[in-house]
């Protein structure tokens, strides 16, 4: 759940509108954020209720569009310029990002989310009114552990982790069946600690909107779609991103050059896999500096 998009907007941040933000977006009226007293009666969301709720907000107060937060905002500031709202996006910038989720990412998602319903505590998703501690954990914790995968590389597993054997045991010792590798306790903790701070049917909505994620949908395909976009592009990839390989931002890239839209294609070149654009901030920063100080006055 970890793609990255920046976009850069036509005023200056407030930081004091945060609260306001978080209030409209409550009352917006998109049918995946609907909640009633049943968390059953959740509607799933798409990328376009997401696009809907940014023409909604005041979006011209922001400089930046982080899609980290929630995974899904490259659809509405992408979507501002394919509905024809150039005035709220000046330019976008693209990080380890895709214009329509693959078979493969649907795949590591599905394993999730059936991680989540064979879990008997997450009771059909009626779990808000269970004690203290019965809740869905177990099969959020197993789902992020599934998703922590993805986010980094073989390389950087094996040179942090190897075969070592967790708690101090060694292979010479008696081993079990659950004695633990270094690498399951590092995944045992990421995922106990998203239990501590996230919902897990938010967790299903949110990952199951990333999957449906295709900018192409009702816009006559990919190239119909991006052939709308206007904003002049910086795109990156990553060379070890497993999680969203550098064909899907290339495509990115290419379909803007043949719409006729500025676009140039950047690779990062790190072992950290997906994360890499929040690790390697030194090959990230530096060009997203030049690619803004390079914007027209105002854009």
């Amino acid at each position: 759940m970890d793609s990255g998009l920046l976009c850069y907007c036509r005023a200056g941040f407030e930081p004091e509108l945060a609260a306001e933000l978080a209030e409209r977006a409550a009352h917006a009226d998109l049918p995946g954020y609907a909640r009633t007293e049943r968390s059953s009666a959740f509607v799933q969301f798409m990328c376009e209720d997401a696009q809907a709720l940014s023409h909604r907000l005041p979006l011209s107060h922001l400089i930046f569009a982080r899609q980290k937060l929630v995974q899904l905002a490259e659809v509405p500031t992408l979507g501002a310029q394919r509905e024809g709202r150039p005035d709220r996006v000046g330019a976008i910038a693209p990080i380890a990002t895709c214009t329509q989720a693959s078979a493969q990412q649907i795949a590591w998602g599905a394993i999730g989310r059936r991680a989540i319903r064979m879990d008997p505590k997450w009771r059909g998703g009626d779990y808000y009114d269970a004690p203290e501690g019965d809740g869905p954990w177990e099969g959020l914790a197993t789902a992020r552990m599934v998703a922590q995968v993805t986010f980094r590389s073989d390389n950087v597993f094996t040179d942090r982790f190897g075969r070592e054997l967790a708690d101090g045991a060694t292979l010479h010792d008696s081993l079990d069946l659950w004695q633990r590798f270094e690498v399951e306790r590092y995944l045992d903790y990421h995922g106990d600690k998203l239990v501590r701070r996230f919902d897990t049917n938010s967790y299903l909505i949110i990952g199951k909107a990333m999957d449906l994620h295709d900018v192409g949908r009702g816009r006559s395909g990919l190239g119909a779609a991006m052939a709308r976009v206007a904003a002049p592009a910086l795109v990156m990839g990553i060379n070890s991103d497993i999680l969203y390989p550098t064909y899907q931002q290339r495509q990115i890239h290419e379909l803007l050059l043949a719409g006729g839209t500025k676009s140039d294609y950047l690779e990062i070149d790190s072992p950290h896999g997906h994360d890499a654009f929040l690790i390697n901030l030194e090959q990230v920063g530096p060009p997203l500096t030049a690619f803004l100080d390079q914007l027209p006055v105002g854009r």
